[in-house]
Order: structure tokens, then sequence, then C-alpha cells
């Protein structure tokens, strides 16, 4: 998480945060978990941007002042690609 949010400030692009972190996991032998991605908290909690926690080209646009997302990977080992999900 914390190569993500190290990427993260005015003018940079979201991609980039993807990027960081993809390259954390790759060095420590662990997969992403690509169902679950970080997003905005504006007028509503889950909403744009959508910030993908692994290397990406979905063009989210760039940082602005004042932007609040969150920044959430999960960093599986072994390849498991198993999970389970909550209701809200």
């Amino acid at each position: 998480t914390l190569a993500g949010i190290e990427a993260c400030g005015p003018g940079a692009d979201f991609r980039e945060v993807g990027r960081r972190i993809q390259a954390v996991a790759d060095e420590a032998g662990y997969h992403i978990c690509d169902v679950f991605v970080g997003h905005g908290i504006g007028t509503y909690f889950h909403g744009a941007p959508e910030v993908y926690p692994y290397a990406n080209d979905v063009d989210q646009g760039v940082m602005r002042p004042g932007m609040t997302f969150t920044v959430e990977p999960i960093l599986v080992e072994d390849g498991d690609e198993n999970y389970l999900e909550w209701d809200d």
C-alpha cells in the first residue's frame, strides 16, 4: 500500500499507483487480487475514480488537490484466487 500511496499527489496518473504496487508484489512473489479496487470517496462512498492496485491501462485521469480516494491492494500468496465477499 505504501508504494501506491507514495505515487499520489497533484498531477499524478492513477495508473502509477497500480504500477508501483505491482512492482512490490512481483518482487515479493505475491499475486494481486484483481476483483477489488480502491475507489473515490465523494458525494457517495464507492465513487469514481477506481484505483486499480495492479499495472493497468485504464485512464482514470490525474489526481487533483482535494481528491479523496482509497488505495486497497490485496496481496495473495501462492496464487490463490479464492475469496469470500460479505454483503455491505
